[in-house]
């Protein structure tokens, strides 16, 4: 329950976030991942327990949803739909997740 809970508060902060800054994934991922961050040590500095291990999962579950709503998704649909721009778009999300696995390392 805790995990799920701490996983919670990331993709509320990154959700509302990315409302509130629309465009900017990045933004919106730092946002969570500082607001999982932060929660994960309260809960190692009050329960003495390992931060890494609850941090870990709020963060993971950011990143599909930053690269599915802003690269992937509009890929496959712009793909679909025979648009000339489909292959720039793909390049760009190739960028943004060669970028994420740079960010990741």
């Amino acid at each position: 329950p805790l995990l799920v809970g701490i996983a919670c508060i990331g993709w509320v902060t990154n959700h509302f976030t990315g409302i509130a800054f629309g465009g900017q994934n990045n933004i919106s991922s730092a946002v969570g991942a500082f607001a999982v961050g932060i929660v994960a040590n309260l809960y190692a500095r009050f329960f003495g327990g390992n931060a890494f291990v609850v941090m870990i999962t709020g963060i993971l579950f950011q990143l599909p949803s930053g690269l599915g709503s802003g690269g992937l998704l509009n890929y496959v649909t712009l793909q679909t739909q025979g648009d000339s721009n489909s292959y720039l778009s793909g390049f760009q999300t190739a960028l943004l997740l060669i970028s994420v696995g740079i960010e990741l390392t």
